[in-house]
């Protein structure tokens, strides 16, 4: 079987953390241009204190207009967490 490793991570009150597929990233446009994980990372920090929905809706927005009316040739998924000053989290 697949053996997995825990590992405990400390957040920045209010940091974000994405959890996404290839399917995002390698999003392309017809030249080939993908999104990339610059191109993510950009798109996030535009919205660092939007809510998560939205920095979704931005992402999904960008990949449609790199896309077109072309189907997606990958998976598409994306987890956003956001800490929280008490040390919860949203998601």
């Amino acid at each position: 079987g697949i053996h997995f490793i825990a590992q405990t991570v400390a957040l920045a009150s209010n940091a974000c953390l994405a959890i996404y597929s290839d399917g995002i990233t390698d999003c392309a446009d017809e030249a080939g241009i993908s999104l990339g994980t610059d191109g993510l990372e950009a798109l996030l920090a535009q919205g660092a204190s939007d809510d998560l929905r939205e920095l979704i809706s931005r992402v999904e927005a960008r990949m449609h207009a790199l896309r077109g009316r072309r189907q997606f040739d990958d998976d598409v998924s994306m987890l956003l967490i956001r800490s929280h000053q008490n040390g919860g989290i949203s998601n």
